[in-house]
């Protein structure tokens, strides 16, 4: 993989647009799964010839909070990063963080699909991903605020 810029593209736009491909790989293979899980239930339910009810399987819960979670995040991880990257301001460390939001959030995935979420929200193995990638957040906003509202 080629590490040179496009010409007329600042280097935080080709590290944001690199950074933002990924994570929308990772999201992707979200909604992969959920169609995978869905897929899988109805067929069980027809054969076992039961209804199938999405909000009351666990299986199916588990892979609709898994894109919801991704979701619902996207806006506060994609917010920052382009902030950065529109003001040049993305590079080392900021680009650093990105990607390591980037796989906080693929480990998340992994987890998410080996652990399931408590229904009590008591899901101590997805915390392993999930502070590291909240530390990341509050990096990345803690870079682009000020520098947006000249706040110091």
């Amino acid at each position: 993989m080629s590490d040179q810029t496009p010409p007329l593209v600042s280097r935080s736009i080709h590290h944001a647009a690199r950074v933002t491909v990924a994570f929308s790989l990772v999201y992707t293979s979200t909604l992969v799964l959920q169609i995978v899980v869905k897929k899988t239930l109805l067929r069980k339910a027809r054969k076992e010839n039961k209804a199938f009810h999405r909000y009351s399987s666990a299986n199916m819960r588990n892979a609709d909070r898994l894109v919801t979670n991704l979701m619902e995040w996207s806006p506060v991880f994609l917010a920052p990063l382009w902030s950065l990257a529109m003001t040049d301001r993305l590079g080392g460390s900021t680009v650093t963080a990105a990607w390591a939001y980037v796989a906080c959030r693929g480990a998340y995935v992994v987890l998410q699909v080996k652990h399931g979420v408590a229904e009590d929200g008591n899901n101590v193995p997805l915390w392993a991903s999930t502070f590291p990638a909240y530390g990341c957040l509050l990096y990345l906003l803690g870079k682009s605020v000020p520098l947006l509202w000249d706040v110091s």
